[in-house]
């Protein structure tokens, strides 16, 4: 008679992004790829992969456009009739342009 083997069943682990960035440095530092350093530590490459893809974003601002902090600009202090016209107009960037008008 034979012994029937009974499959085990992967566990899955919940890690830390602390965890996972301990990991992500290990796999660059050990030479492996990611397919050998993630079937020593029991990992999937996908979630190795994605984890990478999440740390190197996170704090990572070169994405957003850097500009000096406008300084405020007096546009005076002159009243105006109620039936004056006012128009002001906000460019805002990428295209996006405000324009109010009281005529």
């Amino acid at each position: 008679m034979k012994k029937t083997e009974t499959p085990v069943k992967a566990v899955r682990r919940h890690r830390s992004a602390a965890e996972w960035q301990a990991l992500v440095t290990a796999q660059e530092r050990s030479g492996l790829s990611q397919a050998a350093f993630c079937k020593g530590e029991g990992v999937s490459v996908m979630s190795l992969s994605n984890w990478r893809k999440r740390l190197s974003t996170q704090g990572d601002d070169s994405r957003i456009e850097k500009t000096a902090t406008p300084a405020f600009i007096e546009i005076g202090n002159t009243m105006r009739p109620l039936d004056a016209g006012v128009k002001v107009r906000l460019e805002l960037g990428s295209g996006v342009v405000l324009e109010l008008s009281r005529t």
